[in-house]
């Protein structure tokens, strides 16, 4: 899915302009790929231990560029991503043990390209994306135990194809993406006991980081661009390059092993201890 969006997005970016973009030209240019997008999406969930896949329960809404949340009762919150205001505002909840959806409450902004995490009181943080045609500075909160949405802080920047990254002490760090040209090198600080966002120290190089980025077991916050990449320490304030990866990281998925060790998407290991990143072997089902 990394990979379609990167080439939709790369077909629309010669009319996002100043940050606006016209759902029209959205919808030609994706409709030829929104097939191979719901496929990319639709919840076929991997099998624990066989290396193999099952078909499940289908979503009640066709979604593209929609965020999918693990939240805290093991069910699953999928948020946004339509090319209509009523598709963009939906959202849905996936039931592992029944294998179906039910939809819950909309969201009280329509949006897609957005982020979203669970912050620790098991409330889902979403923000930015596209909003009304133009990428949005706005922010909300589902509370799973009610099934409604409130508005929350707006974001100091308007942001889309950037990451989310709930820190040690709750607090959600925003950095990167696009919100004018060239991408944004800012980033920012959501703080769930106020409801603000305030701004933090700026990363080393602007790129778009469509959710690379992810939290180190030390508390310090990995993020990669596009070949670049650098580190978040959230008791400074302050990011400092380290070793860069090979051109294919950046862009992808990241997340922590059980050793420490942080996988990044293009099949490459990054070793907090040592800086150094090292080609991953995608290891063999087990038979």
């Amino acid at each position: 899915m990394s990979h379609l969006r990167s080439r939709t997005l790369d077909s629309v970016r010669g009319v996002k302009g100043n940050g606006a973009i016209n759902a029209r030209n959205i919808k030609e240019k994706v409709t030829g790929l929104f097939a191979l997008g719901l496929a990319a999406i639709t919840a076929i969930p991997a099998l624990a231990g066989s290396g193999s896949w099952n078909k499940t329960g289908s979503m009640n809404n066709a979604r593209l560029y929609a965020t999918a949340t693990l939240l805290s009762n093991g069910e699953v919150l999928v948020a946004g991503g339509g090319l209509s205001d009523a598709a963009g505002g939906s959202a849905e909840v996936y039931n592992p043990a029944s294998g179906k959806w039910t939809v819950t409450g909309s969201m009280t902004t329509p949006r897609f390209s957005h982020q979203a995490v669970l912050l620790h009181n098991g409330v889902v943080l979403v923000a930015g994306g596209f909003v009304s045609n133009n990428i949005s500075t706005s922010a909300e909160l589902y509370n799973p135990s009610t099934g409604t949405w409130t508005a929350a802080g707006s974001m100091n920047v308007a942001r889309e194809s950037f990451f989310l990254v709930v820190l040690a002490n709750g607090e959600v760090l925003a950095g990167g993406g696009a919100g004018s040209w060239p991408p944004l090198s800012s980033a920012e600080l959501y703080d769930p006991g106020t409801g603000t966002w305030t701004p933090t120290g700026s990363m080393p190089a602007g790129s778009e980081c469509d959710g690379s980025a992810t939290l180190m077991p030390n508390g310090q916050v990995l993020a990669t661009c596009f070949g670049a990449a650098s580190i978040y320490d959230s008791s400074t304030g302050a990011w400092a390059a380290t070793s860069q990866p090979p051109p294919a990281a950046g862009g992808g998925r990241m997340g922590v092993l059980p050793n420490g060790q942080i996988w990044c998407e293009g099949d490459l290991l990054y070793t907090p201890a040592t800086g150094e990143w090292t080609a991953f072997s995608t290891p063999s089902p087990v038979q």
